[in-house]
């Protein structure tokens, strides 16, 4: 073997070792706190001086995240998930490191009170008769003669009232007959 060809071997062999050197990996697991795995859950690493993402995951069903192929500084871990707490922590990175267990806070917001507002429709339509309910609308205010021209689907002239062509129609006001 010449030596070209041992250096090219030892080169091969070596390279992946220095290259590795210059890197490093951060890993931990993130709990809630019933000591349950939060899956998931957004792992990010920001940088020192402007707290720009440097890189990003999520925790898997176990709650474990990973990061490969960090360079060797100072870092901002954030993990975050919908309900808890914003979990922020300084890391010195000089190698491989993986971080005692992470517990998040949950963040339940309590409401006041809740209010449901609900009002009666103004025409129901029934299997034999069709009632319009005037109480609360705009036509409250005239008389009935007016709410009926301009009751849906009602037809007032100087011969009578109609519904959908049909003359044989019973008026009720308040389901009492009115003639």
């Amino acid at each position: 073997m010449s030596s070209s060809s041992i250096i090219k071997i030892l080169f091969a062999l070596v390279f992946p070792i220095l290259c590795s050197a210059q890197s490093a990996g951060l890993s931990g697991k993130v709990f809630d706190p019933s000591n349950k795995p939060l899956a998931f859950a957004d792992a990010v690493v920001l940088t020192v001086p402007d707290s720009t993402a440097y890189k990003a995951t999520f925790t898997d069903e176990a709650g474990r995240f990973e990061f490969k192929g960090l360079a060797h500084g100072n870092y901002v871990l954030k993990i975050s998930t919908i309900g808890y707490a914003d979990y922020f922590t300084s890391i010195s990175l000089t190698g491989n490191t993986v971080l005692p267990n992470i517990v998040l806070k949950e963040t339940a917001t309590q409401l006041g009170a809740v209010v449901i507002n609900s009002k009666r429709p103004i025409v129901n339509r029934k299997i034999d008769r069709l009632e319009f309910d005037v109480g609360n609308s705009i036509l409250s205010s005239d008389n009935a003669w007016e709410i009926l021209r301009k009751t849906p689907g009602v037809n007032v002239t100087s011969g009578g009232i109609s519904i959908r062509g049909s003359n044989s129609i019973l008026v009720t006001i308040n389901d009492k007959k009115s003639t």
